[in-house]
């Protein structure tokens, strides 16, 4: 196994995280032509450059998303504007009340943006998780529903690039888990759209809070925990590392700001370990499969949640006939969510069906690495899913249905036709 250890001395942000990834051997290049494709209408930069601070040296990676204002991510803007609201992900919430025209992108924007990308499914996994948690986190600290969670024009380019840099690059290293030291969290207050907050942000320390993240307090007067940072940390699969594991490499990451007491430094080791897991052939991952039985719902009610559920990220929805009390017919409603959608999936699977209660039982799933390639037909260009095992073998190949219902349509050729034709053209390639 390779497991990295994040060692939190001044903090961690997005743009530490990457910067650590960096240092220890990801082509920034490679993930930078991979988030320009997937907003390839925004401006974003990378300045990458040595820093040494209290005798200690490493990199500086900072975000440029206009030609000459650079995110800091660590408690300060470099025109020393105040932050957190206003740096990495400012919410903003459109209900009611004459709210003016909020730009940007909303939570479900940016996971329908995530799951149309071109990236691999395991990157595309972590992203999607990291944006919901911090976007519950969010919708839990203004009391508003995760859907009107709103991400400023800036910030969702910028929460983008870190959230979606640092999956990556965790991926293209290879990594099966993460180790946390203590994180410090900074004490204080900031400034933002809201008002005075207190230090650490409020969305800080829900994900803290939910998903058990050890902290220091041993701190200074600052910021020294984001939110993005948070919410790769509290996602990423935790493993411990064990007596006899070898260190292979360090990265030292430095933030902006220059701390009073310690370096502004992130370090990041890899380890390498012999697991009894080591031959497992899929993929896994803990599920949480939610269920409520109804006999009291019109056929449009139920379908309209089903809708509802799958927007706010379902992974599969399904209804079962039953038979109730009574004899009464009745449905069986089962959601199939991962831990960061749970809690949303609870509240609307209770508010769209009128039921006082729900049950739920964690399930692990094993999965196949998946990809998309392009075939060329006669009918056009339809996309294939290949799906591997963790050995890199293809394990299944399946025409996309949605290619092949539109191929078909255009040509006024049979379904069928369409299908085989792509599979023929990827076995012949």
């Amino acid at each position: 196994m390779r497991v990295l250890r994040f060692d939190s001395v001044g903090g961690a942000s997005g743009d530490m995280i990457l910067g650590a990834l960096v240092r220890l051997g990801v082509n920034l290049d490679s993930v930078e032509q991979e988030i320009r494709k997937l907003i390839p209408n925004e401006f974003f930069s990378f300045d990458v450059d040595e820093k040494s601070s209290f005798g200690v040296s490493g990199i500086h990676l900072q975000v440029n998303l206009d030609g000459d204002h650079a995110i800091c991510h660590d408690g300060d803007h470099r025109h020393g504007h105040a932050h957190t609201c206003d740096h990495e992900h400012v919410l903003e919430h459109g209900h009611g009340g004459g709210h003016s025209h909020v730009h940007g992108r909303t939570w479900s924007e940016i996971r329908l943006l995530l799951e149309r990308s071109s990236l691999d499914e395991k990157t595309k996994r972590d992203s999607i998780a990291a944006f919901a948690a911090l976007a519950e986190a969010e919708a839990e600290v203004h009391g508003v529903a995760i859907d009107d969670v709103h991400f400023h024009e800036v910030g969702a380019v910028d929460s983008i690039v870190d959230t979606v840099g640092s999956a990556l690059s965790l991926n293209l290293l290879g990594i099966d888990g993460v180790s946390l030291s203590p994180l410090p969290i900074g004490e204080g207050t900031f400034c933002c759209a809201h008002g005075t907050y207190p230090i650490p942000a409020p969305a800080v320390v829900n994900l803290l809070r939910k998903y058990n993240l050890p902290i220091s307090h041993d701190v200074e007067q600052c910021e020294m925990l984001t939110p993005t940072a948070t919410s790769l940390f509290a996602i990423w699969n935790k493993v411990s590392i064990p007596d006899g594991a070898k260190l292979v490499a360090t990265a030292n990451s430095f933030g902006t700001r220059e701390m009073k007491n310690r370096p502004n430094l992130l370090r990041v080791s890899l380890y390498e370990f012999e697991s009894s897991t080591s031959n497992e052939l899929y993929g896994s991952e803990t599920l949480y499969e939610i269920e409520t039985n109804v006999d009291d719902a019109t056929g449009e009610r139920l379908a309209s949640a089903a809708i509802a559920l799958f927007k706010a990220g379902a992974l599969d929805v399904w209804f079962e006939p039953i038979q109730m009390k009574k004899g009464r017919p009745a449905s069986r409603l089962c959601v199939l969510v991962r831990e960061s959608e749970r809690q949303v999936v609870v509240d609307l699977m209770i508010r769209h069906t009128g039921v006082f209660g729900v049950r739920e039982t964690a399930k692990r799933r094993y999965y196949l690495e998946r990809r998309f390639e392009e075939v060329d037909t006669p009918y056009g260009v339809g996309r294939v899913k290949v799906g591997t095992n963790l050995h890199g073998e293809i394990v299944s190949v399946a025409p996309e249905y949605e290619d092949c219902a539109a191929l078909a349509s255009a040509s006024g050729v049979p379904f069928e036709t369409v299908y085989r034709e792509i599979l023929r053209g990827y076995a012949e390639r």
